[in-house]
């Protein structure tokens, strides 16, 4: 940060020699001042850093962990993987194997079902033998009628002969022999008919019985074959089945295989960044270490600057005196309040006017000392420094400050957001999970520290406002004035959003300037309270505040 002007340069270059004392000894002070404000700059920046790589430290150390976990996730997994192939691949020979033997079972039911469909036909054609059997049966039982009507006739016919034979006495006799011949041979006749008819009987009998069970074999024939052919239907389903468990299990053994190799590469892959993250974890603690060290010699290079600032101090001492009509304002930039441009050296803001206002013509010579808070009140302290400006009032504060009449109230505190998150503030609460940022080293009202969130400081509006832009901050929090003040000297609304909720304090709190007490500054003090009320009556206040919003 370039505190101090070209020609200032120049000055410690050799032409410094030209210049009274009381000059170069605020050249030094600019100097040191700018030495300073770099130095806690520097040291800001280097803690912010420092927070920044112990949180990155933390998370390459649960990133390292939980890499170390997933990669014995993954062995569990590769481990698993593989045992499934294999029980994949069993389970594929089975399905194949029970494919094959479903597909041969429905063959075989298929042959026997034809083998039932011939038979059924056999037994069906001698169903038909059996009605031709019963036709030819009925035949020869009418013709075994017709033998036995005729061996009765016969047999008669024999009788009547046997009479009409014996009628003829002698002459007959032969006729009779002949006419007992017939007789006996129509008896005989009688009785093979008789056998004959008994054999044709039992004949019909067998012949229904087995006609009986040709027809019921039939029956039996057509409900098996029904049953098989319904079987072979199932037989068909379930080889298809088993015909897409099969297909599925190799599907699956397959991919189990390209499964197994990618988890394998994956393995080797999360190993190699298991490796990487312990590396960058081990670097970026070395990293961490190293920027300790450096703090520590930031703290070194600020201790030096102390010294100078206290070699510088005395030096001031001896000027001081010699003029009693120049009042002192040390006070470090509080932007549009003291607002202190670092490339031209030039100072404005909204106290800067007022108090240049305040003593004007008033005899005294106000002159701006761009210093660090912390220079500003060992100045005053050591009277060399007169006003600290834009003060509240602290009780510990009054053993070294005599404090004016209140000349302006702490504004309102507004709320900043990004336009690219959907972030709302409609309430403090709102707060409550958020990063949000706030100014170092400034007190905020005690409603915020009582949320219990962590604050995220800077030394810097505008960097908090970047970090905002980044979605580094989820809020910003600053008083109004100075919010509204920087966004529109940054230019940055159209990217932060101011919400429309403010936290106005129940009791705002004033502002004061303070006078040293090392000098008896009543005087002054009085000068300054009447000037500034008579500015707050005519309106120069009003109209000076106003050109800074």
């Amino acid at each position: 940060m370039n505190f101090f002007k070209k020609s200032e340069v120049n000055a410690c270059n050799g032409t410094v020699a030209k210049d009274s004392m009381k000059e170069l000894s605020d050249k030094y002070l600019e100097l040191i001042s700018g030495f300073s404000f770099s130095a806690d700059e520097l040291d800001i920046e280097m803690n912010e850093i420092l927070v920044r790589i112990q949180e990155l430290t933390s998370e390459a150390k649960e990133q390292a962990s939980s890499m170390i976990s997933m990669n014995d996730v993954i062995d569990i997994i590769y481990t698993t993987v593989q045992e499934s192939r294999k029980k994949a691949s069993q389970a594929s020979e089975i399905s194949n194997h029970t494919y094959e033997n479903i597909v041969d079972k429905r063959k075989r039911f298929e042959e026997i079902t034809k083998s039932l469909g011939e038979n059924g036909e056999h037994l069906s054609s001698a169903k038909n033998s059996f009605a031709e059997l019963e036709e030819k049966m009925r035949t020869a039982k009418s013709l075994v009628e017709q033998i036995e009507h005729i061996s009765s006739q016969t047999n008669l016919l024999a009788l009547n002969a046997s009479v009409e034979a014996a009628r003829a006495g002698e002459h007959g006799r032969g006729f009779s022999v002949i006419a007992e011949e017939v007789r006996h041979l129509a008896s005989e006749t009688s009785e093979v008919n008789k056998v004959i008819s008994g054999i044709i009987t039992d004949i019909a009998v067998s012949v229904e019985k087995s006609k009986k069970n040709v027809h019921q074999v039939m029956e039996s024939i057509v409900f098996q074959n029904t049953q098989i052919e319904n079987t072979i239907e199932d037989f068909a389903l379930i080889e298809n089945v088993s015909r897409d468990s099969s297909e599925m299990s190799s599907w699956i053994a397959d991919n189990s295989k390209e499964l197994e190799e990618s988890i394998y590469s994956a393995k080797e892959v999360i190993g190699k960044v298991t490796d990487s993250v312990d590396t960058s974890s081990n670097k970026i603690e070395e990293l961490s270490q190293s920027i300790q060290e450096e703090t520590h010699s930031v703290d070194t290079i600020k201790q030096r600057i102390e010294e100078l600032e206290q070699l510088n101090f005395q030096l001031m001492k001896k000027e001081s005196l010699k003029k009693p009509t120049t009042v002192v304002v040390a006070t470090s930039p509080y932007e549009p309040y003291i607002i202190y441009d670092e490339q031209t050296g030039k100072i404005s803001g909204m106290d800067y006017d007022l108090i240049k206002a305040a003593f004007k013509d008033s005899g005294y010579q106000v002159e701006f000392k761009i210093v660090p808070w912390d220079t500003s009140v060992k100045m005053v302290k050591n009277g060399l420094s007169d006003i600290l400006p834009a003060i509240s009032y602290d009780q510990d504060r009054e053993t070294y400050l005599k404090f004016s009449e209140s000349y302006r109230f702490e504004s309102p505190y507004g709320f900043y957001t990004s336009r690219s998150m959907e972030i709302e503030v409609n309430q403090l609460s709102d707060l409550e999970g958020k990063k949000v940022g706030v100014m170092s080293g400034y007190t905020y009202f005690p409603e915020l520290y009582k949320l219990g969130i962590k604050l995220e400081e800077s030394n810097k509006e505008e960097i908090l406002f970047k970090k905002l832009i980044k979605g580094l901050l989820d809020v910003v929090v600053l008083e109004m004035e100075t919010g509204d003040y920087h966004l529109k000297k940054l230019k940055m609304e159209q990217w932060i959003c101011k919400e429309p909720y403010t936290f106005v304090l129940e009791n705002p709190v004033k502002t004061y300037l303070g006078f040293g007490r090392v000098k008896n500054h009543d005087l002054i003090c009085e000068l300054f309270n009447k000037r500034s009320k008579e500015m707050q009556k005519n309106g120069i206040s009003e109209k000076i505040t106003a050109g800074y919003r």
